[in-house]
């Protein structure tokens, strides 16, 4: 699941930012609305069924991202395949993040 901010709907109090227990906002210098990957243009690139860009640009490939549920995925397969823990799951946001701790 991909939780995004409505620009619509957001009031720019950026509430969401101080309160983010992974630091993973930021007020956009323009508009001053939060912000966090996944930016518009990784939307359109998982839309055309590509992966988003810091996937794409990491020379280790350390990252990957995908349907977690899809047991293919080469996501789902990597967590199968290796010790795995979730990121700050103490924070209750039940985070669908893992960390690869050991093969």
């Amino acid at each position: 699941m991909l939780v995004r901010n409505d620009p619509d709907k957001c009031v720019g109090c950026n509430y969401c930012i101080a309160s983010c227990p992974y630091d993973a906002r930021w007020s956009h210098p323009i508009t001053g609305l939060p912000m966090k990957c996944i930016s518009p243009g990784c939307m359109e690139m998982i839309k055309e069924g590509k992966q988003p860009a810091c996937v794409q640009a990491c020379p280790a490939e350390a990252r990957l991202f995908g349907d977690i549920l899809d047991p293919q995925s080469e996501i789902s397969q990597k967590i199968a395949s290796s010790r795995t823990e979730l990121l700050m799951p103490n924070k209750g946001t039940k985070p669908n993040f893992f960390v690869v701790v050991s093969k």
